[in-house]
């Protein structure tokens, strides 16, 4: 697993190297898919605040995006008291 982090991680250390250089704003579907990656990495590694943080960002920009809103699911199910856990399951009844 951790070769497979450290390749995720430099793949998302290029992305926002692009996201943040002198060239023109990134497209929008290219940078949704750029919050669907870090919000991915940061959920996998356990920060589930970041995590959530950059599914927000996706989500306003599509906010019908279902796999950030099931990111938002699955995150408040992680965090497992009672809030969250109604939180998680609004999200999935919306998403279904």
């Amino acid at each position: 697993p951790r070769p497979a982090r450290r390749a995720l991680a430099a793949s998302l250390a290029a992305l926002l190297l692009a996201a943040c250089s002198s060239t023109p704003e990134m497209a929008p579907e290219d940078l949704l898919e750029l919050y669907r990656e870090t919000a991915n990495f940061h959920y996998f590694s356990g920060d589930y605040d970041r995590a959530e943080a950059q599914a927000f960002k996706g989500l306003e920009i599509e906010r019908d995006d279902v796999p950030l809103r099931l990111m938002i699911g699955w995150i408040a199910l992680q965090r497992g008291d009672t809030p969250n856990l109604l939180r998680a399951r609004e999200v999935f009844d919306e998403v279904l």
